[in-house]
């Protein structure tokens, strides 16, 4: 599955505004792999194209779809992270259990996430094995159950068992069910969803031009003393 074809998906899941639900969109492993922790976090956060987010950092699920290693032959795989307060933990959700938390761009996800006076821990979560090369539809499956899981009420962990599929016996599994039903969601899809990019400095925070360093003002000249001195077009000398 190619990127855009993820993040038509998040736009689709993005429109039903779903509450204490944010995605990440389909570009977030290549700005996180360039991002590091002196950026700050509103630089990363842009990749949930929320005001909300980005200026407020609320408590929710965060569903992160992450691209790993080359384009030619990357991998996809889930992030959920779920925030309360102090309290964050991390689920990746990897349809060929590859992927760990020494992984750098999962590591990059920690620190945005983490900080001081904040516990932050990883789970790798077992999944059942893909059995062809389905790892974007996974992805885009695991995001969409546990968004809609949580919205009627089932628990963070509930969600994240079921996206899994663990339930499903590996003789049972069949790719192209799931690629059905990610192909029936993508068909949902239209132009109007599309997020687009949000400032990462709210407009009541910017900085007038007279703040910003280095900022040159016209000033006005002052008369010195004893200078000539206009009345009308007459020229008036003082003594």
């Amino acid at each position: 599955m190619s990127a855009m074809g993820l993040r038509r998906i998040i736009e689709v899941l993005h429109n039903k505004e779903l509450q204490s639900i944010y995605y990440a969109n389909s570009e977030a492993g290549s700005i996180l792999e360039n991002w590091s922790a002196t950026h700050g976090w509103a630089r990363a956060a842009r990749i949930f194209g929320s005001h909300e987010v980005i200026h407020n950092r609320p408590d929710g699920t965060y569903l992160i779809p992450v691209f790993i290693g080359p384009t030619s032959y990357g991998h996809w795989v889930t992030v959920i992270i779920e925030k309360h307060g102090r309290y964050r933990k991390g689920h990746i959700l990897d349809s060929l259990g590859t992927t760990t938390a020494d992984n750098q761009i999962i590591q990059k996800i920690a620190i945005l996430f983490g900080g001081q006076n904040t516990y932050f821990s990883w789970n790798i979560i077992p999944t059942r094995l893909q059995s062809e090369l389905e790892c974007g539809p996974r992805t885009a499956l695991a995001i969409f159950t546990v968004a809609t899981s949580i919205a009627t009420g089932i628990s963070v962990e509930d969600s994240i068992a079921s996206a899994s599929l663990v339930s499903i016996r590996q003789e049972d599994y069949d790719s192209n069910i799931v690629r059905d039903t990610i192909a029936n969601l993508a068909g949902q899809y239209e132009s109007r969803m599309w997020t687009h990019p949000v400032r990462t400095i709210a407009p009541e925070t910017r900085p007038r031009p007279t703040e910003i360093v280095g900022y040159k003002r016209k000033k006005r000249r002052k008369r010195k003393s004893g200078n000539p001195k206009k009345n009308g077009s007459t020229i008036v000398l003082s003594h």
